[in-house]
């Protein structure tokens, strides 16, 4: 293709990716060459030539086949973490006929363990369900109160007797139980006795979605931490929201500081349309929108601070302060000792929203402003030599680490202040972040 031609390809590819339907998720591919021809037309009036209809075709084939890849990947992976699909019947009432009816919970992914590990210091979410008497309960393994205590050993014994079965869940965060209703905390262990399993399929692993990739080069992201409410007043902390991206940490500390200071105007709309307009690269709407939920980066809380991190950190990693502030009511559920997925590659894998923008210093030294950079849109080659590198690398890395990790469990366990079970479920988190016994070392 001509350079024109590409460029009217690009800039319709780039649209339809943050393409917003009625219903679902952005993104969306053109499937008919007629529904082509008409996006085509609507952007450049103009009917595209063939050659840029072959294009479209292409691109479109080529991403689908990086999708294949990736998927394959993801499922070799949950697999060797035991990982299956699960779901169990709960009872339920039908708004029609005013009576309880039994339904299925879609399914989710987790896997069967022996038993919960109640003497371990990470604490967890159990939620244990009786499909007979419609009965369930939500507690956490720390809980000392005397009832609390009482239903636990009384859950030991269902387990120990084979009459219930404990799942774990792969993803807490993913709150895959919030379908039932009454449960809006992010769980790590459920106990049922009426679970179904089957077999990971490729289209249920990781959902496909239209639109190609985006290339990010920025080593910093500004982000705040998410924090929820929930069983007995306590404290949630869920996956950090990331704002925005920028190129150095010089840059970030900047804008960080201004961000906060804005933060902190959210009251005063005067003053805030003054700072906003002088020291940050939104409008005050944009900028407001934000802690709404309506716009990029949205649905932050005024009250938390702005954290810059480097890649791959949170910001309870770099601000252990922020997370200290609250104390025990805070429960981490983003904590990778029960999450399956936190030690797996999940490249191209998260959920895609809109493009994550980055910003950058622009202008003199005495009036230093920030300008918005999109994201520079990934082409197909470039995205299935990446989907094949990291198969490669989960081949042969992804296996000699899962070999070394419990190598490491079964030689150091003796000295380490976590039971083997708990060692076992997740050692590469353990590697990562070993708890020693003070007794030993």
């Amino acid at each position: 293709l001509k350079r024109s031609e590409r460029n009217e390809i690009s800039r319709l590819i780039e649209r339809d990716r943050i393409f917003e339907p009625e219903e679902g998720r952005p993104g969306i591919y053109r499937e008919t060459q007629a529904d082509f021809d008409r996006a085509f037309f609507d952007l450049h009036n103009k009917m595209p030539s063939d050659k840029q209809r072959v294009a479209y075709q292409t691109w479109v084939a080529l991403n689908d086949f990086e999708g294949i890849i990736t998927n394959l990947n993801w499922v070799r992976d949950l697999h060797q973490q035991g990982v299956e699909s699960v779901r169990f019947g709960f009872r339920t009432i039908n708004p029609d006929t005013k009576r309880f009816e039994l339904k299925k919970l879609s399914w989710f992914h987790g896997r069967k363990v022996n038993d919960i590990d109640w003497n371990s210091a990470e604490d967890a979410v159990i939620w244990t369900y009786d499909s007979k008497k419609n009965q369930s309960f939500t507690i956490h393994k720390h809980d000392t109160d005397t009832g609390v205590r009482a239903f636990k050993e009384a859950t030991k014994k269902r387990i120990a007797s084979g009459e219930y079965q404990v799942i774990q869940i792969a993803s807490p965060e993913s709150m895959p139980l919030k379908e039932i209703g009454d449960v809006d905390i992010p769980v790590n262990y459920v106990v049922v006795n009426n679970v179904e399993f089957a077999p990971l399929k490729l289209g249920d692993v990781a959902e496909w979605r239209p639109g190609s990739h985006l290339r990010y080069m920025p080593e910093y992201n500004l982000k705040q931490a998410t924090i929820g409410v929930g069983y007995k007043g306590n404290l949630y902390r869920y996956s950090d929201k990331t704002i925005i991206a920028v190129n150095t940490e010089k840059e970030g500390r900047e804008l960080e500081r201004r961000m906060n200071a804005a933060r902190k105007l959210m009251d005063d709309d005067e003053r805030l349309d003054r700072f906003v307009r002088a020291n940050l690269p939104w409008s005050t709407a944009d900028f407001k929108k934000m802690f709404t939920g309506a716009g990029p980066g949205g649905g932050l809380d005024a009250s938390e601070e702005i954290v810059l991190t480097p890649l791959g950190r949170s910001v309870h990693d770099v601000r252990p302060d922020l997370k200290n502030k609250y104390g025990k009511r805070l429960h981490d559920t983003s904590s990778g000792a029960y999450d399956l997925l936190r030690t797996l590659d999940k490249t191209y894998i998260a959920e895609r929203g809109k493009p994550l923008s980055t910003a950058k210093l622009v202008g003199t030294e005495g009036n230093p402003m920030f300008q918005l950079d999109a994201p520079t849109l990934m082409d197909p080659w470039s995205t299935i030599s990446e989907a094949m590198g990291t198969a490669i690398r989960g081949r042969w890395m992804g296996d000699y680490k899962n070999i070394a990790a419990n190598s490491w469990v079964e030689q150091f366990k003796e000295i380490l202040d976590v039971s083997e079970d708990q060692l076992r479920n997740n050692p590469l988190y353990w590697l990562n972040n070993p708890v020693y016994n003070e007794k030993i070392i």
